[in-house]
């Protein structure tokens, strides 16, 4: 060995004896606050990696005492816990590369036991040498004695999760799971609570062996489980869940529930556990062992429910404030006077208004405050039918309770005394038990039911028949009454179904001495069906609807009130409409098919007397229309027209028993547009009139549109026969722009022409309407046809003629919009033609002929009537010159073999759709509109839309007018 090497080796002898000297010196510090701690002191010595603690430490966990020669840091890393090494290891590199001087972590270690114990081990450099540390010192201490671990489970805890969730938020994006053990508490007291911990160590124990993600896990309060998904995905949240979940099975079910967090966001660890919380408990409502991601909706829903429960505590606490009640009357079936009302509650609330019953009544049943709120209701009720009573003795009331109240202890002794304390007979009062409870325990509730018979008050099942009753009810309940809901009311005349229903159910509670009340009578008809059925009791809109108290005693008690005289004259109207003549009505029509059919059409519909205009039907529909019940009897003028005598148009005459007639009429007094077909009809042993009026008031702006079409259409025709007919050609243009001009409802129609020799402008052409001064001495002498469009009073088109511009057409102040482009492009063809002064006189007519059929090809209309006798089988088909050329079909044919060919041409299955639309234009009196296929000899199968309505019948045939186009010209080829 030389020099150079001796020299080293001794240096380093020499560092050796500096560093143990300088532990030795450190470790008597650390002997001496030891007994002063209840931490761990510890010394690690960086250079030859190892660690001094003094013998405490070994006492608790599974680390060798060594004395002074100290513990390798392998051995202290053998008792960290396996997921927790890699943090300790990355610290001590970065003191050992001299990135960091000083460190405080967190991580496990085990006991002896096997336990995993949370300790906070902070160090920092004491010592270097050269810039390397040498010596490092500090302490560890169990996180369980400053309250920061679940000891049950050895992981972070509750405090430890609040801590760690608000720190890593400020930097970090991530995920927020919440696990909860299904049913754990039926665990505990079946098995113990030992059995119990055992299922929490196994979940815990299970998180923590999945490896496929880095996560932190906390032990919650209870059973409640958190992770913390730092930089995670939302996949990385569900993986973690099904793992566990399916380890688990046989041992328990998980249910969890878990939502996103945001770096530097609001909102704090508290509210992000609420969150994922109320997803979790959405979880287990919705069946448990299953994930579900927050939902902000959701959870505002049950926001608004906690404040909801909030109010009801706070409005119980102060007398029910907020609440309050209304009452609807209950009629007496026999002899139609007030019985009694029921009490409804009501509730304003001071955050959502008023509130819907079906919306804070079963918000109170779940929580529990109906109870406080019905004894509220119960007394309410009772001390207000003692008051009315004063002015109605016999005045009754019902009073709705939920099974929460009816199992709440003393409520059967609390309903008595209520009686008691008002001075109340009993038989005042109905208790109504809602169908929403279950009515299985009946012996309990009989003996609720008895001990309230026996001091006169009457028990009542509530909407029978849509929840857990049925009619063996009426047999096991001591009950006195059922309320039949209005779905079974509900159309009940014309109901065969519920009719039967309704009649079983009366007749058998009728023979258990049980009254019947019916709910939600809406309609007359409706009523007068139930009384065939001896209703005991009705209930509805048809009646009243639930009133204030004010409100109610002004119909019913203020007999100088004008609510009080209508009410009164409402309800002679439903005793007339309720007398034996009515009900043998009823009888009669359902003799009479018509009345079971026609009952409830959309349409009016009534029955006369041809000779003496007597009324004897009018359906539902009519009856609503004319707002008139007591009709029978009177004249048919008197109440469809407001009429003293026969009407002048009255069709009485010419009615037949074969087929309808069908007019039309405007019912200035009912303010409405018909479209009648009446005819002669058998009616209870005499021939009479069936009307049926169609009611096309709303139809209108439809109709009047398609008969401007054909308006339009009758214009170009019109202007093509003056140019066809007459020889003279400024007689002709002038013609048209007539034409032109009472189409569009202009004030005037001009014509301007250049003279290319002066340069000037020549109004050739003027039509005016009435009281229209002439403009000819008055326009501009200049053709400035850019000013002249822009002025929105005049429409001008351009005529031309061979590519060459003659005139322009002007329209001014045109007050019918529609249709008045096309009619003046079409007039403007026209007028071209009879301005050119080559064209030979002799050969215009052929001439126009050719080119109007043009125009009309143009405007893709091709003109059609139909008429048809149906009782000589005799159809004929009437079209213009375009729809000849459009169906290829010759101008020559009889309009009886025009029809023949054009039905012949029509593809095959599309004639069932033309007859249905022919049918529906006769007796709908409706526009029709229908879309059909059709061979055309030189072009194959094209589409064709066709419009039509119908017209006037003329020689006892009925007509039907309309135009066809193709659809989309070329593009309908097959």
């Amino acid at each position: 060995m030389n020099r150079k090497q001796t020299t080293v080796c001794k240096n380093k002898e020499d560092d050796c004896m500096g560093i143990r000297q300088k532990i030795n010196m450190h470790l008597q510090t650390i002997y001496f606050l030891d007994t002063s701690t209840d931490d761990y002191i510890y010394l690690t010595d960086m250079v030859n990696f190892r660690i001094y603690f003094t013998s405490k430490i070994h006492e608790k966990y599974p680390l060798e005492f060594k004395g002074e020669d100290g513990n390798l840091l392998s051995d202290w890393l053998d008792i960290v816990y396996e997921k927790d090494r890699k943090i300790l290891e990355d610290h001590r590199l970065s003191i050992q590369n001299g990135e960091i001087k000083d460190y405080n972590i967190e991580y496990r270690i085990y006991d002896k036991e096997g336990n995993k114990v949370w300790v906070s081990c902070r160090g920092s450099v004491l010592d270097e040498a050269n810039g390397q540390p040498t010596i490092l010192i500090g302490r560890i201490t169990e996180l369980s004695d400053i309250r920061m671990v679940d000891r049950l489970t050895g992981l972070r805890n509750t405090d430890k999760f609040v801590v760690d969730i608000d720190r890593c938020t400020k930097h970090n994006d991530g995920y927020i799971m919440v696990i909860g053990v299904d049913n754990l508490k039926f665990v505990n007291l079946k098995n113990g609570r030992s059995s119990g911990n055992l299922i929490i160590k196994k979940i815990a124990d299970t998180l923590e062996s999945y490896s496929e993600c880095d996560f932190d896990l906390y032990r919650l309060d209870s059973d409640y489980f958190a992770v913390n998904f730092i930089g995670q995905q939302e996949n990385d949240v569900r993986k973690l869940y099904d793992y566990a979940r399916n380890e688990l099975k046989g041992t328990c079910t998980i249910s969890a529930g878990f939502t996103a967090y945001k770096c530097n966001q609001e909102t704090d660890s508290a509210t992000l556990y609420q969150y994922a919380e109320n997803a979790l408990d959405r979880a287990k409502k919705e069946g448990k062992n299953r994930l579900i991601y927050f939902s902000e909706d959701t959870y505002n829903k049950d926001i608004e429910q906690i404040r909801l429960m909030d109010e009801f505590n706070a409005a119980i606490k102060n007398d029910c404030e907020g609440f309050y009640l209304c009452y609807q009357p209950q009629i007496n079936g026999h002899n139609f006077k007030i019985y009694g009302v029921e009490a409804l509650l009501r509730y304003n609330s001071p955050s959502r208004g008023q509130m819907s019953p079906q919306d804070f009544i079963p918000e109170l049943e779940e929580s529990g405050f109906i109870c406080p709120v019905g004894e509220w209701v119960l007394r309410t009720a009772i001390y207000q039918c003692k008051e009315w009573r004063k002015e109605i003795p016999d005045f009754h009331i019902s009073v709705n309770v939920s099974y929460v109240q009816l199992q709440q202890e003393g409520f059967k002794d609390t309903v008595i005394n209520l009686m008691k304390e008002a001075e109340l007979p009993g038989e005042a009062l109905t208790i109504e038990v809602t169908e929403s409870i279950q009515l299985q325990n009946y012996n309990d509730l009989n003996k609720i039911f008895s001990a309230w018979h026996r001091n006169g008050i009457k028990i009542s099942i509530d909407d029978f028949g849509t929840g857990y009753s049925s009619l063996g009810y009426l047999k096991k309940i001591d009950i006195d009454e059922v309320k039949i809901d209005r779905c079974f009311v509900d159309h009940v005349q014309s109901n065969a179904y519920n009719y039967r229903l309704l009649s079983n159910t009366i007749g058998l509670a009728h023979s258990a001495n049980i009254n019947v009340c019916c709910e939600g009578v809406e309609t007359v008809e409706e009523f007068t069906t139930l009384q065939e059925l001896h209703t005991d009791l009705y209930q509805g809109y048809l009646f009243a609807k639930p009133y204030t108290k004010d409100a109610f005693e002004k119909e019913y008690l203020y007999t100088e009130s004008k609510e009080y005289r209508d009410r009164m004259s409402k309800e002679l109207k439903l005793h007339q409409m309720n007398s034996i003549e009515n009900r043998k009505l009823l009888e009669e029509l359902r003799k009479e098919e018509i009345g079971n059919i026609v009952e409830f059409m959309d349409e009016l519909v009534y029955v006369t007397d041809v000779k003496t205009y007597d009324m004897y039907y009018m359906n539902a529909a009519g009856r609503r229309m004319i707002g008139e019940y007591d009709y029978k009897g009177r004249k048919c003028y008197d109440v469809l027209a407001g009429r003293n005598e026969p009407c002048e148009f009255c069709t009485n005459a010419m009615l037949t028993e074969n087929k309808f007639n069908v007019w039309e009429t405007e019912n200035t007094f009912l303010d409405r547009h018909f479209i009648i077909k009446d005819k002669l009809i058998p009616w209870q042993g005499k021939m009479c009139r069936l009307g049926i009026g169609i009611d096309i008031t709303e139809r209108e702006i439809v109709s009047q549109s398609i008969r401007k079409k054909l308006e339009f259409e009758e214009a170009i025709l019109e202007s093509c026969r003056l140019m066809a007919s007459e020889n003279d050609h400024e007689k002709s243009a002038q013609g048209v722009a007539k034409v032109i001009g009472e189409f569009c409802q202009a004030d005037r129609v001009f014509l301007l022409e250049l003279d290319e020799e002066t340069g000037l402008v020549d109004i050739s052409l003027e039509w005016c309407a009435e009281q229209v001064a002439s403009i000819r001495m008055h326009f501009p002498m200049e053709l400035d046809m850019a000013k002249i469009n822009s002025y929105q009073k005049i429409i001008t088109e351009p005529i031309m003629r061979n590519d060459k511009l003659m005139a322009h057409i002007c329209v001014e102040n045109p007050g019918n919009t529609d249709e008045i482009r096309n009619l003046i492009k079409s007039m403007a063809y026209f007028i071209g033609y009879a301005m050119t002064e080559e064209a030979e006189k002799e050969c215009i007519n052929d001439f126009l002929r050719l080119h109007k059929n043009y125009i009309l090809d143009n405007t893709d209309l091709g003109l059609w009537l139909i008429r048809i006798d149906f009782q000589n089988k005799r159809h004929e088909l009437y079209g213009d010159t375009a729809w000849h050329r459009i169906m290829e079909i010759d101008e020559n044919l009889s309009p009886e073999e025009c029809y023949k060919q054009w039905v012949k041409q029509l593809c095959e299955g599309e004639q069932i759709k033309i007859n249905q639309a022919i049918n529906s234009m006769i007796y709908s009196g409706n526009v029709v509109q229908v879309q059909h296929d059709l061979n055309i000899p030189s072009k194959g199968k094209l589409k064709f839309r066709a419009i039509g309505i119908r017209g006037a019948d003329s020689d006892g045939m009925i007509c039907l007018e309309g135009y066809v186009r193709t659809v989309n010209g070329m593009a309908c080829f097959e």
